[in-house]
């Protein structure tokens, strides 16, 4: 006979009388216990950093969150929850407590790290058999200090705690925990440990020592790990000459973007920490900063040209061309003529996204980085288009946004885009920003879209600040998106 499966998934629950999906701005999200217990009980999904999770409910599929900037995050954090339910629910088996949904919040949300500290600390109790035949309960102190532990109020444990510290003090155990130590815990959400260990533990044995007090790691000693992974070569590559190669600056950058990710967790643990810390900035393009190396990222801006557009949208129709290469280049000019759509703005546009109002068609898109509710008209080239795909970009959709990329790596290939653009190295501590000229279709992916879309209407002589307006961003951002191509900045000259 087979037994019945565990299971634990995250829904969306609406409140309220004759609440729908469709009318709904947000819904909570719970956690759906099945066949743990008699009868399905739904907990609510909170969490230290979420509080009582809420979406829209175009945001959850199959239980999982879509269409957010921040949908990883949340996905992840959901899996932990799931993890620790796990926990709280065989820790309630095995102790036999009553399985009802206040013990179970109680244990997951209040006790929890008593529910981890029965499954990594107790030693449970042995039943042990005799040469009569009698048997008896061995090893039972380690699991009868856990018991008289459970059945302490809040107000003794306190008192225990205050009495465990002084006599730590009294022996001089009371040292101060270390930034390695500290990563014992579950502190970080969609951050890899080990690479913020690797490049501490190599600091740490440049300076002698095994580790570090968080209490003392300040805004200058995250300078001068920095500074050390700057200065720090990856290993040497045999078939490249023995030339050592140093770190990107987005590993820099990643580098320190996950460290105050880090010790905003520890701040939210309540460990003492140097809140300078957060103040840290990696400054690029200077000698003069924190970091040493040369790094313009409006110098490095690729587009294509009006001719490459056009070429792009004969190829959504061309029979000569895969199915994969039109549908991939069909998805191209669908981002690009929205105005140059991050790929996750895209991916967050519905069917019920398009509407029809004064005999026009438009579409409202979430800004990824503002969170602002754009609304566009479709153009008169993208309304044909849409329209027969029903308005369903599912139908163009890849199954990830790397297969995405790889689609259109192939279509460059098939449509010889093969013109020489310019590439900068932006690896850290160079001298001189070298240039390398490499094929366009070397580095097509969709986030061509958003600086075609912005670099072609500026080559049209509409003004910069209308097109910033249009695309809702500043007008600096704007003067970093525009790809002047080396062909125009020759006929720029020869005007002169």
């Amino acid at each position: 006979m087979k037994t019945a499966k565990r299971m634990i998934s995250a829904k969306l629950r609406n409140y309220g009388k004759n609440t729908t999906k469709k009318n709904l701005d947000q819904s909570q999200v719970m956690l759906e216990i099945r066949n743990y217990t008699p009868q399905i009980y739904r907990i609510s999904a909170k969490h230290k950093n979420l509080e009582l999770l809420c979406l829209k409910p175009s945001q959850m599929k199959k239980g999982l969150c879509i269409g957010r900037s921040d949908s990883s995050i949340i996905n992840a954090r959901l899996e932990k929850l799931k993890n620790r339910l796990d926990y709280v629910l065989n820790f309630m088996i095995y102790l036999k407590y009553d399985i009802n949904k206040p013990n179970i919040e109680n244990w997951l949300y209040v006790r929890f790290h008593d529910v981890y500290h029965y499954f990594t600390e107790v030693e449970p109790a042995i039943l042990w058999t005799n040469e009569d035949g009698s048997q008896e309960l061995t090893n039972t102190e380690d699991q009868d200090q856990f018991f008289d532990y459970l059945s302490k109020t809040p107000e003794q444990l306190a008192n225990d705690r205050s009495i465990e510290k002084n006599r730590m003090y009294e022996l001089g155990i009371n040292k101060p925990i270390g930034i390695i130590e500290a990563l014992q815990f579950e502190t970080l959400d969609g951050v890899d440990k080990n690479y913020i260990l690797n490049f501490l533990r190599k600091w740490l044995k440049s300076i002698n020592q095994t580790d570090y007090p968080i209490s003392q790691f300040d805004k200058k000693m995250l300078d001068q790990v920095v500074n050390f992974i700057v200065e720090l070569p990856k290993e040497i590559k045999r078939n490249k000459n023995n030339k050592e190669e140093h770190y990107a600056v987005k590993t820099l950058k990643n580098f320190v973007k996950w460290m105050k990710i880090y010790f905003k967790s520890l701040k939210e643990l309540d460990y003492q920490i140097n809140e300078n810390v957060f103040d840290f900035k990696v400054i690029a393009g200077t000698k003069k900063g924190h970091v040493p190396f040369i790094q313009n990222e409006q110098k490095d801006v690729i587009s294509i040209t009006k001719d490459e557009l056009k070429k792009i949208k004969f190829a959504m129709n061309d029979k000569k061309l895969s199915g994969e290469n039109r549908q991939a280049a069909t998805l191209f000019v669908i981002q690009t003529l929205l105005g140059g759509l991050r790929i996750s703005e895209l991916n967050a546009i519905k069917k019920e996204s398009f509407h029809f109002v004064n005999d026009t068609y438009l579409v409202t898109v979430q800004a990824k980085k503002t969170a602002r509710t754009l609304l566009n008209p479709l153009s008169d080239q993208l309304e044909p288009i849409l329209k027969k795909i029903d308005f369903d970009l599912d139908k163009l959709r890849f199954k990830s946004d790397r297969k995405y990329n790889l689609a259109l790596h192939q279509l460059a290939i098939d449509l010889k885009f093969e013109r020489k653009i310019v590439k900068y190295d932006t690896s850290v501590n160079l001298e001189f920003q070298k240039p390398e000229f490499i094929e366009l279709y070397k580095v097509f992916t969709n986030k061509l879209a958003r600086k075609a879309a912005i670099s072609l209407l500026f080559y049209e002589n509409y003004p910069l600040d209308k097109i910033a307006k249009m695309t809702e961003h500043s007008l600096n951002a704007i003067q970093s998106y525009v790809a002047i191509l080396l062909d125009d900045k020759a006929k720029m000259m020869s005007k002169l």
